[in-house]
């Protein structure tokens, strides 16, 4: 009780001077708990993101993707079996040529069904939806283009794009495609119809392209029944499995790898607030040494000593790691204005109390390791110090 009754006086004490010496301490473990909550907080609001759009990322809940080949009629009946709606998908690369200035640009094309998009919706520049704008104009076909193809080309809407041997006109262009998020492209987006990719020429045999089939389940808990079945019948196939549940594989790992650094930048900023937490604890102690002194001189055992200084270390210590979790609550908000589009549209930003939690204890055990050696200091005091007026 007595020790309380010591902490309380110094506490009060060192709120008179408005702690003077701790202000590095509180300094230091404040934003290394709060770097660390921050990074973690925008790391599991990423996660969240994709666990929670993983159907709309991927545009259904399973992908079946083929490279350089449709599926044979018997892999079609499968499809159809195990799904209550598909869309099929024929991706590649080809020169999008100007039919006004002769310029040739790379772009990613899509040559999609009347089905697509199955999940989401595709957003047009002129309010058209994705059918209207395919069907084209005129007697030619439609393409819908990203932004950037069309300025490139120096094009405007309605005139004319040269796929292969089959001219399409430009009936708008693509603000936001659902599916694209994770996705690397080689060039600016193309989307068409895939009845009319076919009459370009540019999936004869030999072309380099992968089909994908978007598949929607009557009931998505059984995607993992679906992959086990998927893995037996289609073994000798060579097709690619993805569902929902893991939407966008590489941009998990890229998120995942990006974060690892982040902490492990969050954990050097914590050692090096750890030396200064040390420094702060080391000039504490010094500047108490005439009160251990005289605390020992009236028969304080070092143990009692030892505790009465922790607590207020640890007192300092709670403080800190408040005011940094209260940083690391707020702060993604802060970060989120600041990401790409793609980011903001994926980051689910809250409160996620483990990684909370992680931060307090690594603030916690930071305060422990670089304060107990200073502490442990209090022992080695003598109170004949007092005698040779040493303080």
């Amino acid at each position: 009780m007595i020790i309380l009754k010591i902490v309380a006086q110094e506490l009060l004490a060192a709120l008179k001077e408005k702690l003077l010496g701790f202000r590095v301490f509180i300094l230091c473990l404040t934003l290394s708990v709060a770097g660390i909550g921050t990074i973690g907080s925008l790391r599991g609001a990423i996660e969240e993101g994709l666990d929670r759009n993983g159907q709309l990322f991927l545009g259904g809940d399973a992908e079946i993707e083929l490279a350089y080949r449709a599926v044979t009629e018997i892999e079609k009946e499968w499809i159809l079996a195990n799904s209550s709606a598909f869309s099929k998908i024929t991706d590649f690369r080809s020169m999008a040529v100007s039919s006004a200035t002769e310029k040739r640009v790379l772009t990613q094309v899509k040559a999609v069904d009347g089905s697509y998009p199955l999940v989401g919706e595709v957003v047009l520049s002129n309010g058209l939806s994705l059918t209207q704008a395919l069907a084209g104009k005129n007697g030619l076909p439609g393409i819908v283009v990203a932004p950037g193809l069309l300025q490139r080309l120096e094009l405007t809407i309605g005139q004319k794009i040269k796929l292969g041997t089959q001219d399409f006109v430009v009936t708008a262009t693509l603000l936001n495609e659902p599916d694209s998020f994770g996705n690397f492209n080689f060039g600016p987006r193309s989307i068409v119809f895939e009845k009319d990719i076919y009459k370009s020429g540019l999936l004869a045999p030999g072309t380099l392209f992968s089909t994908q089939y978007r598949l929607m389940l009557q009931n998505a808990e059984n995607l993992e029944n679906l992959k086990k079945k998927f893995e037996i019948d289609w073994a000798s196939a060579g097709a690619k499995w993805k569902d929902a549940r893991n939407a966008s594989p590489g941009t998990a790992r890229a998120i995942q790898r990006l974060s690892s650094f982040l902490v492990l930048i969050g954990l050097s900023g914590l050692v090096v607030g750890g030396i200064g937490i040390s420094a702060a604890v080391h000039a504490f102690v010094s500047k108490k040494t005439r009160n251990i002194a005289i605390l020992k001189t009236i028969g304080a055992t070092p143990r009692q000593i030892f505790w009465i200084y922790s607590i207020q270390i640890g007192v300092y210590t709670l403080g800190a790691i408040i005011l940094g979790l209260c940083i690391a609550i707020v702060a993604p908000f802060i970060v989120k204005l600041f990401l790409p589009n793609d980011l903001k549209v994926l980051a689910v930003i809250a409160i996620y109390p483990s990684i909370l939690i992680e931060s307090t204890v690594y603030g916690v055990l930071a305060a422990a390791i670089f304060s107990i050696w200073p502490l442990a200091r209090t022992e080695d005091i003598r109170s004949s110090r007092l005698l040779h007026g040493t303080n």
